[in-house]
């Protein structure tokens, strides 16, 4: 499924965080140095802000309503002797 919002702030975010477009990191750096600082940044601020986003823009909808029936976090269930 195709998100349009979605991608439309995943290219903001990329274009502000553009080095030289709102700051410079580290200043004073080679382009690869800074290239790479500025892509460790987008991916952290991306990683800390998708979920957030998308559920601002798209609600409850986008979360899985199937339930978790087994697994590691599944309630324990009492047994009967």
């Amino acid at each position: 499924m195709f998100h349009l919002y979605m991608s439309l702030f995943v290219a903001l975010l990329f274009v502000v965080l553009t080095p030289g477009v709102l700051l410079r990191l580290p200043p004073g750096g080679s382009k690869l140095t800074v290239a790479i600082t500025h892509g460790v940044v987008f991916a952290l601020v991306f990683h800390l802000t998708h979920k957030m986003v998308m559920d601002y823009l798209y609600g409850e909808s986008f979360k899985p309503k199937v339930p978790q029936t087994s697994g590691f976090f599944a309630p324990k269930v009492a047994q009967t002797k």
